[in-house]
């Protein structure tokens, strides 16, 4: 097969969020508040949230590591690290 060059170039970015009840947090800044701008009654815009750049898998998986470190964990009756909150990565 030939080889294709194309001569593309592209920047990844990550964010990382925890969504619990009313309140958006940013799992890359310590767990600070996000703003939020609701467009529709089905979308929301973040204002304010980490958007961190990557150049490889290792800088992915330690981001993942730092924001799951910062959620919002509590004990139940089924599941000692349970959380009542729901991340967007």
């Amino acid at each position: 097969k030939e080889s294709l060059n194309l001569d593309i170039e592209c920047t990844v970015s990550v964010s990382f969020v925890e969504i619990y009840g009313n309140d958006i947090l940013d799992l890359l800044k310590r767990g600070k508040r996000c703003g939020q701008n609701k467009v529709s009654a089905q979308r929301c815009v973040l204002d304010g949230n980490a958007e961190v750049t990557v150049e490889c898998i290792d800088d992915v998986m330690k981001l993942l590591s730092e924001g799951e470190a910062q959620r919002r964990k509590a004990s139940t009756a089924m599941n000692s690290r349970s959380s009542r909150a729901h991340s967007v990565f």
